[in-house]
């Protein structure tokens, strides 16, 4: 027996029509049976019924809508599984009759009742634009960049899904269940489940990668880039963009449902309500930890640079105009320039970045050396590297330089130290002088002395002629006379030698305090450039500083606004929809937009890390080198 639908007419021609209809007809072997009533309440082998093209029963109202009410859902997930796409007129779809009291059901359509909706995969596929775009943006700057981009991989990604009616792609979240996406799907093959959830797993899996990725490239002193020991940083690099490529092109090119004729699996079986809100809601939180976390990390890193930026602020080093100590410093190397002492010669001295000392000019005229230095302070700036004097004295030979090292550091209480250091200093020279002094008087005493015992020797030679004269009339004096003459030129000896004795002692205190003198100065010395070595330090921390601060925190501003105002949205959408809040394709939409604006904003980030281009960028803006100059000094 077939039933056919009953047409929708009123008034005389609807009862003429009964009337006309009524009763039973045979043709041939077959027997017609006309009835006039409720379709689904009715028992028949075949039923042949009309629906759209889309062939969802619920999108006309009358017999379809019927239908579908009184077989259940079950009939629904049968034409969607068995036929994939649109009917044409004249085709038809055969199924199970179900809860109705058919065997077999046909489904057609007929431009008569062809009442579809728009159909929405036009919406869908807004994504798949964007993520060709992203993936030839991180391709060619991978390419590009693993050789040039200072021979370090980035760690910057851009994660982009895209998907078809049943296969949404978002950025960094997990992919969301059928039916939560403004699309009603009532079932679904295995293997379309089986690749959806996969696909799942995938973006769970780059999400959860990126993040590592992001906090295990953070260093405090490197900020995110990758060394040549962090090889397998760039490996996980290198994962992450070929994962999300491949998950792209698969999702750009999977279909939307796949035709099979067995298998039918119902996606009550796989997804219900509570368990989708448990679900979401922990990974939402997941999500909303990671971000938060994330955040507060770069904020730290931005509060270490500005509070290092700060203190270095607050030292005011000398490489700073226009600070307060160096301003004291100018007005008290001024004073000095009055006070010049025209006595001895003056060269200038520079260190350098090693800490060594390199002469640079000398000028021994005390006048030409005072208007130099003059000229100097008002040419140049203070520099932020401490400037030497090495001040000669003109009475000590050049093989006994009084080597006095003075620097003015701006520190009080570093500069009363050295006042004491020169007092101790002048009183060893006074000293030595006091003794060299005492060493030459000492000796012109033993050469007085030497010439009297010559004079002595003289007179005994002299007396020995007249012994020698009256020898022979004075033999037992002669005898008496040698006796004496002995006697007297032992005593003379012994004197000379005595006074020779006392003139090498003399001789020998005198090196040795001059010796003590030049080991106390080069004591002086060493302690001088150990009290410099803090200082040295701490210019080259800040002058590090200086250096990679700009980046640092571009850096870090990149992180910061990318993980709130590219990944907050989304996170949002999720955490809404896991307490039951649906806006429908809000996640979607949202994702085309973010993805699009990655797009425009990670070439700029790309492009400031390189090497050549960074180092424009920071010429023109922060990061400019200072040149280091010397200035004269003089006490």
């Amino acid at each position: 027996m077939c039933c056919l639908p009953r047409i929708n007419v009123s008034g005389n021609e609807a009862r003429g029509l009964m009337e006309r209809t009524s009763g039973s007809t045979t043709l041939g072997n077959t027997t017609i049976k006309v009835m006039v009533g409720d379709l689904t309440q009715k028992q028949a082998d075949f039923l042949v019924h009309t629906c759209s093209h889309n062939l969802q029963l619920n999108h006309t109202a009358g017999l379809s809508t019927a239908v579908l009410k009184a077989a259940g859902q079950a009939i629904q997930n049968e034409i969607n599984d068995s036929f994939d796409g649109t009917l044409k007129n004249g085709e038809f779809v055969v199924t199970n009759g179900y809860d109705l009291r058919y065997k077999k059901m046909t489904n057609h359509t007929n431009t008569t009742f062809n009442l579809m909706t728009p159909p929405s995969s036009a919406r869908v596929y807004i994504i798949a634009p964007f993520a060709i775009i992203t993936i030839v943006i991180n391709v060619i700057f991978f390419v590009l960049g693993i050789k040039k981009l200072e021979n370090r991989a980035h760690n910057m990604l851009i994660i982009s899904l895209c998907g078809g009616n049943c296969l949404h792609g978002i950025s960094l979240l997990m992919l969301t269940f059928i039916n939560r996406m403004g699309f009603n799907f009532g079932a679904s093959c295995i293997s379309q489940i089986t690749i959806y959830l996969i696909s799942t797993s995938v973006t769970l899996t780059l999400a959860l990668m990126i993040c590592i990725e992001r906090f295990v490239s953070v260093r405090l002193n490197n900020f995110g880039t990758l060394n040549r020991r962090d090889g397998w940083k760039k490996y996980l690099t290198i994962i992450s963009l070929l994962l999300t490529t491949g998950y792209v092109i698969v999702c750009m090119v999977a279909k939307p449902r796949i035709a099979t004729h067995r298998n039918i699996c119902y996606l009550q079986v796989f997804y219900n309500t509570a368990d989708y809100q448990i679900v979401v809601g922990l990974l939402s939180g997941l999500f909303v930890t990671l971000t938060f976390t994330i955040t507060t990390l770069y904020m730290i890193i931005l509060y270490l640079v500005f509070k290092i930026r700060i203190n270095e602020t607050k030292v005011a080093p000398i490489g700073n105009s226009n600070s307060e100590t160096d301003t004291s410093q100018t007005e008290k190397r001024n004073k000095h320039l009055k006070d010049i002492d025209h006595g001895r010669d003056c060269i200038e001295f520079s260190s350098t970045s090693l800490g060594d000392f390199r002469a640079n000019q000398r000028f021994t005229n005390p006048d030409r050396c005072a208007e130099a230095a003059i000229q100097l302070q008002i040419k140049k700036s203070p520099v932020k590297y401490q400037n030497f004097m090495l001040e000669c004295d003109e009475e000590v030979s050049s093989n006994h330089l009084e080597r006095t090292l003075r620097h003015d550091i701006g520190r009080p209480h570093l500069k009363q130290h050295n006042k004491t250091k020169n007092k101790e200093s002048m009183k060893t020279t006074d000293n030595f002088r006091h003794n060299e002094q005492s060493a030459i008087d000492t000796s012109t005493h033993c050469v007085a002395q030497e010439e009297a015992v010559f004079t002595k020797n003289k007179e005994s030679m002299q007396t020995t002629i007249d012994f020698k004269q009256n020898e022979q009339s004075a033999n037992g004096t002669s005898t008496h006379f040698f006796a004496q003459e002995e006697a007297v030129h032992k005593t003379n000896n012994k004197e000379s030698m005595q006074t020779t004795g006392n003139f090498k002692h003399n001789e020998q205190s005198a090196i040795g305090t001059s010796a003590h003198f030049v080991a106390q100065e080069e004591a002086d010395c060493y302690t001088t450039r150990r009290e410099r070595l803090p200082s040295l330090k701490t210019e080259k921390a800040l002058s590090l500083l200086r250096g990679w601060e700009c980046r640092a925190i571009t850096t870090a501003g990149y992180v910061i606004g990318s993980t709130l105002v590219l990944r907050g949205p989304m996170v949002l959408c999720m955490v809404f929809d896991a307490f039951g809040i649906q806006y429908d394709n809000a996640i979607r939409d949202i994702t085309a937009i973010l993805v699009a604006l990655q797009c425009l904003i990670d070439p700029f980030v790309y492009a400031f890390r390189f090497q050549a281009i960074r180092k424009e960028i920071q010429k023109m803006i922060c990061c400019k080198k200072e040149v280091t100059t010397s200035n004269i000094y003089i006490y």
